[in-house]
């Protein structure tokens, strides 16, 4: 029997931030995201704050933080 989980995923042009992306609550495991070329609070985009967070019927919880340089 497997566990239910949602995941929750945020995406942001710096640390802390959600400008690019924010979802509460999904099942999915491939999410797509179209990243622009500027946000309000990023106008030259050069870099992705990425905060995934995995979380269990239990209510246990994981967080994976990562970043990618364009």
């Amino acid at each position: 029997m497997e566990v239910p989980i949602h995941y929750s995923l945020v995406v942001g042009s710096r640390d802390g931030f959600s400008d690019i992306a924010d979802v509460n609550y999904t099942r999915d495991h491939v999410y797509d995201v179209i990243v622009p070329s500027s946000t309000f609070v990023s106008p030259n985009l050069n870099e992705l704050y990425i905060k995934v967070t995995c979380t269990y019927s239990t209510g246990l919880f994981t967080t994976y933080s990562t970043s990618y340089k364009l």
